[in-house]
């Protein structure tokens, strides 16, 4: 059994990595599962996130830095907070950068550690 700060390393060089097989082994597969994204839209279909999440992962412009906030565990959940600094390019070939809150939390199942909840808060423009 992996420990949650195992699968939150995995998950996120999953993310890192653009690996959607080892991305889509720390999600729960049904509908517990939420993504919410920086413009508040929720995605909750199982096989809705891991077509953007494909989707996502086939574009070869965008990079992330992610610096870790704050982390707990005990023996049921998990949350992680990171603070992103994201780099793309948009459809006419301007970059932007955006800035955001990822808080994910996951659920100890069988003995395995499964998102249940990525969160996306934009924060502030920096001037």
């Amino acid at each position: 059994m992996m420990t949650f700060s195992e699968t939150l390393d995995m998950h996120i060089n999953a993310l890192i990595n653009r690996d959607l097989e080892t991305f889509q082994k720390t999600l729960v597969p049904d509908d517990r599962l939420s993504v919410i994204l920086q413009n508040g839209s929720r995605l909750a279909d199982f096989n809705d996130i891991i077509h953007f999440h494909k989707t996502w992962f086939s574009d070869p412009d965008w990079s992330l830095e992610l610096n870790l906030l704050s982390t707990w565990s005990n023996q049921q959940t998990g949350c992680a907070t990171f603070q992103v600094n994201y780099a793309d390019i948009d459809p006419t070939g301007k970059a932007y950068q955006l800035r955001y809150l990822l808080s994910l939390i996951f659920i100890n199942e069988n003995e395995n550690w499964l998102l249940v909840l990525d969160q996306n808060t934009m924060l502030p423009k920096v001037r």
